[in-house]
């Protein structure tokens, strides 16, 4: 809840104290809160020793690729998108997020090592799989980053504009590579702004409300 808050450094300072009381507690969301803020190095870090404890699980398989992939470490991050398309074609009815929206990142990994032919394969499909799924603002952000790497700032910002729950992604536009083709636009970064300004009033909801009734069982034990 401090992450949907903007509050980065906060989330992390909490998330490390109930690591040191609850050393078993999965380093995950840590990953998460590291990655917001551009520590790819330490969410790469969670992400894989989350993953090496259980190489089956796909959720921390999908975020490993995803860590290599802001390291700019694209074998490493198409060895292991790999990985995920495998599982999706082992398992074609398994509509999970991350077995969905896999293919726009690793296209990005493919192209940055001269595979262009390939990455616009999948940057179509990617596209073209989200617009079907008939729930624009689920998947607004992946198909708003895609439209980005595109060049296509009309688009991308359309997208952006739909998304539910914008505030838990805002992090990572600020960061995402996908999104540079379109940075530097007066109509991405008015979008920018307009979601800062919005966060900053949504913080004390945030922080007052949920914050203090979600996290009231932590303080309780």
């Amino acid at each position: 809840l401090m992450c949907d808050a903007g509050m980065f450094k906060e989330a992390e300072q909490f998330e490390r104290q109930l690591l040191e009381y609850y050393p078993d507690k999965s380093h995950g969301f840590l990953g998460h809160i590291s990655l917001r803020q551009g520590k790819f190095k330490e969410a790469n870090k969670a992400y894989k020793y989350e993953y090496e404890k259980d190489t089956s699980n796909n959720i921390f398989l999908h975020w490993l690729a995803e860590s290599y992939y802001y390291l700019n470490h694209f074998d490493s991050a198409e060895f292991y998108f790999r990985k995920l398309e495998k599982k999706y074609q082992e398992n074609p009815g398994l509509e999970i997020d991350f077995l969905i929206t896999y293919r726009a990142r690793l296209a990005y990994a493919l192209i940055q090592q001269g595979k262009k032919a390939e990455a616009e394969r999948y940057l179509l499909q990617h596209i073209d799989k989200l617009k079907s799924m008939n729930d624009p603002a689920r998947w607004a952000y992946d198909i708003a980053y895609a439209y980005a790497y595109q060049g296509n700032v009309k688009e991308s910002v359309k997208y952006l504009k739909k998304m539910d729950f914008w505030w838990v992604t805002y992090g990572l536009i600020k960061v995402d590579p996908m999104f540079n083709p379109i940075r530097g636009e007066p109509e991405f970064q008015q979008e920018l702004y307009r979601m800062e300004s919005e966060m900053m009033e949504l913080r004390d909801e945030l922080m007052i409300g949920r914050f203090e009734e979600e996290l009231s069982w932590y303080f309780e034990k």
